[in-house]
């Protein structure tokens, strides 16, 4: 059964924007629109680069890591507004991949949800909320009705993604921004759900595999504890040795002399 969706309007105004407009790595809590209706903007998400113009209405999910920036015009004016737009306790927008930016061919439609949107500013309580929210679930509409629209694997899907690669590639010099682009998340969407999922941020699940592969080599193997540590990807002897006993209680040393066992012999 398909959770309810529920809309909050945040805030939303139609701004001349001052030279030296920009901003950089931004990843909100919020989905935003963003309406250009005079002028040049350039944004940079999803690893894309473009140039928005009059008539391009740009999504913004939550979380999504963009840049933005006055192009060399020096001026626009757009419409805008930040939004929460979720189905159940996800993001509404983490289920489908749609395009960034969209070229509008009824202006006049697009043009009159931002004013009904924008006179909500005006009614009393009550009928400010139901006004923006068919105001902002109108323009979410249009957009989904001109955009082409794939179904996105799932939050779950995306955390498993992310650990079958930790728990395939533990040996390499993971980062957090890396593990996030695999999931197409920020570094902090990504450490928030990844823990929701399985009680450990991303990195702690990483280290936890490689101590747990580390507790094998020193019972079974003759290798250096420095050669071991290298192994399993760690890059700081001091590190390893105090995570290694803040998890187990035993330095690596202590370790391998208390649970030590004959080396396994190659056939």
């Amino acid at each position: 059964m398909n959770e309810a969706v529920t809309c909050i309007y945040r805030v939303g105004a139609r701004s001349t924007l001052p030279q030296g407009w920009q901003g950089q790595n931004l990843s909100l809590p919020d989905s935003k629109f963003y309406y250009i209706e005079k002028g040049e903007i350039e944004m940079e998400i999803y690893g894309e680069s473009f140039v928005a113009g009059p008539g391009d209405l740009l999504l913004i999910p939550a979380h999504a890591v963009h840049s933005c920036r006055l192009t060399s015009s020096r001026y626009a004016e757009k419409s805008w507004c930040h939004f929460s737009f979720k189905n159940g306790i996800n993001d509404f927008f983490e289920n489908y991949s749609l395009p960034p930016v969209l070229h509008v061919k009824d202006r006049t439609a697009v043009s009159r949800l931002f004013r009904l949107l924008f006179h909500s500013h005006s009614l009393p309580s009550a009928q400010s909320t139901l006004t923006s929210t068919t105001a902002i679930c109108g323009l979410v509409q249009y957009y989904f009705d001109n955009s082409t629209v794939t179904v996105h694997p799932t939050v779950s899907d995306r955390i498993g993604r992310v650990a079958t690669y930790i728990e395939e590639h533990y040996t390499e010099p993971l980062t957090l921004e890396h593990l996030a682009a695999i999931a197409n998340y920020s570094p902090t969407h990504l450490s928030k759900r990844f823990k929701e999922a399985t009680g450990l941020p991303p990195i702690r699940y990483l280290n936890n595999i490689r101590i747990e592969q580390a507790k094998y080599l020193l019972q079974f193997s003759d290798e250096s504890i420095g050669k071991i540590m290298e192994k399993i990807g760690f890059t700081d002897t001091s590190y390893f040795s105090k995570f290694f006993k803040k998890l187990l209680g035993y330095s690596p040393q202590a370790f391998r002399e208390l649970y030590r066992t004959a080396p396994m012999k190659k056939r």
